[in-house]
């Protein structure tokens, strides 16, 4: 079946230049989607100044060999060949690429810099992959203020303003990336604020941390992210997709949030499947039971304790491990991961099965608030 109005439909159809046709947020998506691509493997993006035009792509290797990682491999690997062989991308020039996945520090992380122009860079974070490491560093979002990989996105923004000093930088990232976009530009201000013009975020989780009284170690937290928000010029965009991870954890202002479409009627975290018309992310009012629903986790969050959290974690991460359970945070894989836990709990014993119960019996009822 062809699905169209999608972004692959874009690239293949807007050929004119960014100088004729401006960078919109449908590029900042292409961009949050390629750097899934494995660059990793090929050292002519990984060492010091590489550089390599995204028409040449194909000439690295054969394109199926970029696309191990992401949400969409099929997808990626139809976007990838759209761009390659896109008039409006093709002297766009991949610089910069970094990439990191230790399970010591519970990183998974991944940059690079895509550069239009010298007055004009894309700095795009990636996302989540694979690896239940990342998925750790993932829900341990919901533990600390930071997790490694938005440290490193500070620092990534600080080299790109250093190599590019006279560009405008725009960040962007899907899922994770999303987060690491967000961070970077509201928590590295004296660079950020100079030189950052947007930032955006596709379906990225949340910056606030909801802290509550029942998890004292994080409030306050919630409202240092807002008077971030507040105090930046940069133009902070979140789109929530039907999956709506952009809802996780959300504790603020809404002012930033469009809620796009998808070409199909699923629940979506997929890039390659949001809905785009003329040069534009379709997006709706959001419905009442889209923001009860997309703020389940937030509910969630609320009535757990920093001990709870942490628990969580390590009970995801080692149920997954245990029984093959691949990890997907959209709100449905949420809900399943939750009824796993519950039927994998009579293996458990003692306070730690109590303790479980207990948070999950919160789940439960936040679900059905």
């Amino acid at each position: 079946m062809i699905i169209e109005n999608t972004l692959i439909d874009y690239v293949k159809h807007e050929t004119r230049p960014f100088d004729e046709f401006a960078l919109n947020d449908c590029d900042l998506l292409v961009f949050s989607t390629l750097i899934y691509s494995s660059f990793e493997n090929y050292d002519v993006f990984t060492k010091a100044g590489s550089s390599v035009k995204l028409s040449a792509l194909g000439e690295v290797a054969p394109l199926y060999f970029f696309v191990e990682n992401g949400p969409n491999i099929s997808g990626t690997l139809a976007l990838l060949d759209a761009v390659c062989k896109s008039p409006r991308f093709a002297n766009v020039a991949l610089e910069g690429f970094e990439e990191a996945n230790d399970e010591a520090r519970g990183l998974q992380y991944g940059c690079g810099f895509f550069v239009i122009s010298p007055e004009q860079v894309v700095v795009a974070y990636r996302g989540t992959t694979i690896e239940l490491n990342a998925w750790r560093e993932d829900l341990n979002m919901g533990t600390y203020p930071a997790v490694p990989c938005q440290i490193k996105a500070m620092a990534s923004l600080t080299i790109a303003h250093e190599t590019y000093p006279q560009a405008t930088l725009c960040l962007c990232g899907h899922s994770k990336g999303g987060a690491c976009a967000e961070y970077a530009a509201l928590f590295t201000p004296d660079i950020a604020n100079d030189a950052v013009e947007r930032c955006v975020s596709f379906d990225g989780p949340a910056l606030t941390r909801v802290g509550t009284a029942a998890c004292p170690e994080l409030q306050g937290y919630d409202e240092l992210v807002e008077a971030r928000y507040a105090a930046t010029d940069i133009e902070m965009v979140r789109y929530v997709f039907p999956a709506a991870i952009g809802l996780m954890l959300e504790n603020g202002s809404s002012a930033h949030l469009r809620f796009a479409e998808a070409v199909d009627a699923s629940k979506t975290h997929d890039p390659v499947l949001i809905k785009v018309e003329e040069g534009q992310i379709v997006c709706h009012e959001p419905s009442k039971r889209e923001l009860t629903e997309g703020g389940f986790v937030s509910r969630w969050a609320s009535q757990l304790t920093l001990e709870e959290r942490v628990l969580f974690v390590h009970y995801v991460i080692t149920l997954c491990a245990e029984n093959g359970i691949t990890v997907d945070l959209s709100s449905d894989s949420i809900i399943a991961i939750l009824r796993a836990a519950l039927k994998a709990l009579p293996r458990s014993s003692g306070d730690q099965r109590r303790n479980v119960a207990h948070m999950l019996l919160k789940a439960l009822k936040a679900l059905k608030a």
